[in-house]
């Protein structure tokens, strides 16, 4: 897994949280392993200095790991373990991200059609 490729830097909490929204929204069940909406099978996950102890520990042994965790929006929280592939300052930028966001979407799509036909 390249983890430069599957993490957003945003600067604010409301950012992190509008653009894991949106993409979790747009996945549908692809947003998690084998369509179980449960937390532990999430593949997009938020990090945040909001986020639970539990969770910043589940989270990062997933993404570093080769658990389902696979795509993380996140402010600098996270970043201070990874070197961010993509940042987003702020809401104006948000429509030069958009590409670089939705290649992320589309290329787990791809790969979950790919690993379902093995």
């Amino acid at each position: 897994m390249n983890m430069y490729e599957n993490h957003l830097m945003c600067r604010s909490y409301k950012l992190v949280y509008n653009i894991w929204s949106w993409l979790v929204s747009k996945l549908g069940d692809q947003a998690y392993v084998d369509g179980d909406r449960s937390v532990e099978h999430r593949v997009v996950e938020m990090f945040h200095a909001w986020t639970t102890n539990l969770s910043k520990e589940r989270i990062l042994n997933e993404f570093f790991g080769e658990e389902s965790v696979k795509i993380v929006v996140e402010t600098v929280a996270f970043g201070l373990w990874v070197t961010p592939h993509l940042h987003i300052d702020a809401a104006s930028t948000m429509i030069k991200a958009w590409p670089k966001t939705w290649l992320i979407v589309t290329n787990r799509r791809r790969n979950v059609v790919e690993s379902s036909k093995a």
